[in-house]
């Protein structure tokens, strides 16, 4: 059972983005890839307008920038 959707959601996120940052040696997918079923090209840039919003955690952050995430 799930108890935090939203932290769960965010988690399979991340684990997409690191795994395409450790194939294609970077985070900058392509408008339409599909990662795992996530449309990451919306994952990422809705991380860095949360960024920008201030509602982006420390710990979120990190980890972001752990797998080379540009901001």
């Amino acid at each position: 059972m799930v108890w935090d959707l939203s932290g769960a959601r965010w988690d399979a996120g991340f684990a997409a983005a690191a795994a395409y940052t450790a194939r294609e040696g970077g985070l900058k997918p392509p408008r339409e890839h599909r990662e795992d079923g996530i449309r990451l090209y919306l994952w990422v840039a809705q991380q860095r307008r949360m960024r920008r919003q201030g509602s982006l955690s420390a710990e979120r952050i990190h980890r972001l920038e752990s797998i080379g995430m540009i901001w």
